[in-house]
């Protein structure tokens, strides 16, 4: 069962690529791959690049599939992935470089280099070890054929998966991967931290500090009066919210439903529906267990009759579902695939609405129409469909090139017919309520606003007075606001007695702004800081000010102390040093740096290559676009019937867009052999 997906052969390996890479373009999707360029030559760079995208998706599907219990939900499938990775300028002039999900395949082909170079190969028994642990039964922990083949099923319905043996060797081949990016993360994470535990006593030292501290709070509870301008400047305020009442956009999509229901008699006839509802029925009546009863709306037990009888139909259709599904969903995908190859039979230009609409009509069929929002709230459509319908790959008047899926129902071949433009409401617009929660949400802008005035003045008056010789203690301590004296506290502690703070802010705060304070004043001989006005995040309060009027040394960190701080340390270095964790935050390991570095310039020489390639077509093109649009021009002053229902201004403007547009590309004759020549430059030569 788990066979070897390469034996450090290289024939074999672009032959099973191959393979992989035809069994997911011909899955369910005739004669089209949304990810290939049309007629590129199959080289072994291509074929290499095309297998490390689809892994990319089917590495990314597992993991979000994890918030959903390790389940795939129907609307997340290959096209609605590679919809989510951000195209990559990478010289940052303007022009893509390369597809997000392109630069992700050679990231994950130079990781995958990186690792062979450095003699990491992971084994077939590797490989089984980590499938058995994955698919492993909870009860006796042993490996589970069932839950395996359930999760090829899902990744397959999902177009993520090639079919049959091609499919599961893509898989394995993944987990080989994922050993393999774990086993070079730990190699080079390893020569990450090396260092003393007395290194990192310095920073130690300065976690042990003790600093001494007053706040200053400035309530905005008590100005809720003084606010009665809201009339005057109703409509000014409303446009700082207007974007919380939003009407959302909407998108109309047309589809055809091939349903299950046709074959559903036979499915519940084939997993004996009626012995089921029976045997149900027999458990609620003999069951002493509340769970396995059936109520009323009263809650009391329902006796024999229709009422028990459609209850317990209702459970065992639920309950086997996917039983159903299992016998319905294959039949129902039969007359599906053969609409869709003669839907998608033709060129990609008639791949639109209007063909699903005259190919439906000509084999008798009713294409149907609704309009949802992204939430979709009024539940016109199943919520697959919704998903697939705001993926980022259709404009209006696009057909799907992949059908949607959904339990109990049968497939649905669509298309994105209409959007419909969201847009603000106006304050008049607005029920009574909402225009209430608008006024609530001035009122307290205003009641901050007018706390922080007050708070920055006092601030001002402290740093004169203080400046003049005066106390800033006796000046608080004359003060009218709210003064808090804090106890001595680190920056880290989390057991500090503030419960003088309640109400008004956290200790959290306070340390954040001591923080900053000692970042900005460290070098001042005597501790006597005024920070600025610092907004809180307690209801009823505005802001706070902090003084901070002297700072001590803590106590020496012991050995013990010392030795678990510099781990700490350590393991730090390790984990950003770690390409998981770098990903995370948008960074790059110092171990693959210089690599990266490469790849980048290799992808934009490409990328400027191929522009500079085109630019003869383009530049033809849009030349014979402004002769078209010239004769247009020419033959309207005469007749103006030729328009068609477009205004001359429209003509000369795009007649001007295209002249526009030609000198740029005139001009990119002369900049971009200059800009190819520089990339291909090495740096420092």
């Amino acid at each position: 069962m788990f066979g070897t997906v390469r034996k450090h052969s290289q024939p074999l390996w672009i032959v099973i690529i191959i393979m992989v890479v035809i069994s997911f373009v011909v899955y369910f999707t005739p004669g089209y791959d949304p990810f290939e360029n049309q007629g590129g030559t199959a080289t072994e760079a291509n074929v290499e690049l095309s297998f490390a995208r689809q892994q990319v998706l089917l590495d990314q599907a597992i993991t979000m599939s994890q918030q959903f219990g390790g389940f795939l939900p129907p609307s997340l499938n290959a096209q609605v992935l590679a919809g989510q990775f951000r195209d990559q300028d990478l010289n940052r002039d303007g022009e893509v470089d390369v597809s997000g999900l392109d630069y992700a395949a050679h990231m994950r082909l130079l990781r995958l280099r990186k690792a062979a170079s450095l003699g990491i190969i992971v084994s077939d028994n590797m490989v089984k070890a980590r499938l058995e642990q994955m698919f492993s039964n909870p009860n006796d922990q042993k490996f589970s054929q069932d839950a395996y083949t359930g999760f090829l099923t899902q990744y397959r319905n999902a177009g993520l998966l090639g079919s049959g043996k091609g499919g599961e060797e893509q898989f394995q081949e993944l987990i080989r991967e994922q050993i393999t990016f774990q086993q070079l993360d730990n190699l080079m994470t390893r020569s990450v931290g090396f260092f003393t535990d007395e290194a990192t006593a310095d920073q130690q030292a300065m976690d042990n500090k003790l600093y001494t501290a007053q706040a200053v709070f400035f309530s905005t509870s008590n100005r809720t009066d003084s606010v009665t301008n809201f009339a005057s400047i109703a409509t000014n305020f409303y446009q700082t919210v207007i974007n919380d009442y939003f009407i959302q956009p909407k998108r109309q999509v047309a589809y055809v439903l091939f349903p299950v229901a046709p074959y559903l008699e036979d499915a519940e006839k084939e997993i004996k529906l009626d012995d089921l509802v029976k045997e149900r029925v027999d458990k609620h009546m003999n069951s002493t267990n509340t769970v396995d009863h059936f109520t009323d709306a009263n809650g009391t037990k329902l006796v024999a009759g229709a009422s028990l009888d459609a209850a317990a139909l209702a459970d065992i259709r639920k309950t086997q579902q996917a039983a159903l599904d299992a016998i319905t969903l294959p039949k129902a995908k039969v007359p599906t695939t053969e609409f869709r190859k003669a839907l998608f039979g033709g060129d990609q230009s008639e791949w639109t609405v209007d063909q699903l609409y005259a190919k439906a009509k000509a084999q008798g069929m009713e294409v149907q129409s609704a309009i949802a929002d992204r939430a979709n709230a009024a539940a016109l459509l199943p919520q697959a469909l919704v998903d697939a319908a705001f993926g980022p790959t259709l404009k209006p008047g696009q057909l799907s090139t992949s059908a949607v899926e959904v339990a109990g129902e049968g497939y649905y071949v669509w298309g994105f017919e209409k959007l419909i433009e969201g847009r603000p409401r106006k304050h008049e617009e607005l029920t009574d309520e909402e225009k209430a929660e608008v006024k609530e949400a001035f009122i307290a802008a205003e009641v901050k606003k007018l706390a922080s005035e007050e708070g920055n003045d006092y601030r001002d008056t402290l740093a004169e007075l203080t400046a003049e010789g005066e106390s800033v203690e006796d000046l608080l301590n004359l003060s009218k606001q709210t003064v808090i004296n804090l106890p001595a506290m680190t920056l880290s502690a989390t057991d500090v007695n503030a419960t003088a703070l309640e109400g008004l802010a956290t200790v959290t705060e306070i340390q954040s702004v001591i923080g900053n304070l000692e970042r900005e004043n460290r070098s001042l001989a005597k501790p006597n800081w005024l920070s600025s006005y610092n907004p809180a995040s307690t209801e009823g309060v505005g802001g706070f000010i902090v003084h901070v009027s002297k700072v001590e040394d803590g106590a020496a960190p012991s050995p013990e102390d010392l030795r678990a701080f510099a781990d700490q340390q350590r393991n730090m270095a390790r984990n950003f040093n770690s390409m998981s964790t770098a990903a995370r935050f948008g960074m790059t390991p110092a171990w693959l740096r210089a690599d990266v570095e490469a790849l980048n310039q290799q992808l934009i020489v490409a990328a400027l290559q191929e522009r500079l390639d085109n630019l003869a077509f383009d530049i033809e093109q849009a030349g014979e676009e402004i002769t078209e649009l010239e004769k247009i021009v020419e033959q309207a002053k005469s007749n103006p019937s030729v328009l068609q229902g477009v205004s001359m201004e429209e003509i000369q403007g795009d007649l001007a867009e295209a002249k526009d547009k030609l000198q740029q590309l005139q001009e990119l004759q002369t900049t971009l052999p200059e800009q190819l020549k520089a990339a291909q430059t090495p740096a420092g030569s």
